[in-house]
């Protein structure tokens, strides 16, 4: 399992997915196949101190451990800035769902066709909840753009 990926390995995009507390979410993509990803950059106004490398190292690696249909994978970590790669700007690299999030899926009037439809989607996210909790992760900010 690699941990730490290698940001010249990819192309960051202007196509800019959201943004948090925590930092901006952008498509990045690989350069070799051009295959989409999801990087998210944390906020530079966050003193990354050396408490903190250590717990976002601790907490990626929590994240790549995860096996679950119901949660997006984590790919890596990195430090370096896209932009001056000799300035500090950790991100985290997930891969990509073009469809979207729940939100965005649920005003399309499309998406639910019956009540059978909604029960197994809500049965979907409480057993992925489920396995959060029994790997000792709380989920902290869950809605349906998440």
């Amino acid at each position: 399992m690699s941990f730490f990926f290698n940001y010249t390995d990819f192309k960051l995009t202007n196509q800019k997915l959201g943004q948090g507390s925590l930092g901006i979410t952008y498509i990045i993509k690989r350069i070799i196949d051009n295959e989409d990803f999801v990087v998210k950059i944390i906020n530079p106004q966050f003193e990354i101190n050396e408490e903190r490398q250590l717990q976002l190292i601790y907490e990626t690696y929590k994240l790549l451990k995860l096996n679950h249909p119901g949660i997006v994978k984590t790919v890596g970590i990195n430090y370096q800035s896209y932009k001056d790669p000799n300035k500090l700007s950790p991100s985290i690299m997930t891969e990509y769902f073009p469809k979207g999030s729940l939100k965005r899926n649920i005003t399309n009037n499309d998406f639910f066709h019956n009540s059978t439809q909604k029960y197994i989607t809500l049965l979907g996210i409480s057993n992925t909840m489920n396995y959060l909790h029994h790997n000792n992760i709380i989920h902290g900010n869950l809605k349906p753009e998440n």
